[in-house]
């Protein structure tokens, strides 16, 4: 299922850090509970570790950008 915007319209773009953090509490809520099969808590650690991937490689493009704002002083694009 795609997610929307505000305005209705699909939503392209890869979800935000916060987001991302979101899904990766409901995965460690998923390996904390005593209940979950081993074989579920094994997918719930793969997904974990795929997600903190994610999420490392959002907060090294937030750091570029910010070494892209102090070296010219003013802000630019990244991409």
């Amino acid at each position: 299922m795609e997610k929307e915007t505000l305005k209705g319209e699909p939503k392209d773009q890869d979800p935000t850090y916060e987001e991302l953090m979101g899904q990766l509490t409901q995965v460690l809520q998923r390996m904390e509970d005593p209940s979950t099969p081993l074989e579920e808590q094994m997918k719930s650690y793969e997904e974990g570790v795929a997600l903190c991937q994610k999420l490392e490689n959002q907060l090294k493009s937030f750091e570029e950008r910010i070494r892209i704002v102090n070296q010219d002083g003013e802000e630019t694009p990244f991409e």
